[in-house]
């Protein structure tokens, strides 16, 4: 992951399917689906890559999971 954030840091948009929160807590914008629609998204905005922010950005994104009944 690590590498990706580095890639996208120099430029690249980076697109990344998944259902780790941990993973889509280190992107700057998350899109919730269901059934291949756009249900809702949540902006988090540039990451840094440091650990009080990763640990912000998880709870965020936890709690907006649990408001789309994840």
């Amino acid at each position: 992951m690590d590498i990706l954030v580095r890639i996208n840091k120099e430029g690249t948009t980076i697109i990344i399917v998944t259902h780790d929160a941990k993973v889509a807590a280190r992107a700057r914008r998350v899109i919730f689906l269901i059934d291949g629609n756009i249900h809702d998204e949540l902006i988090l905005g540039k990451f840094d890559g440091g650990e009080q922010q990763k640990s912000i950005r998880e709870k965020k994104l936890a709690d907006w999971l649990g408001t789309q009944g994840f």
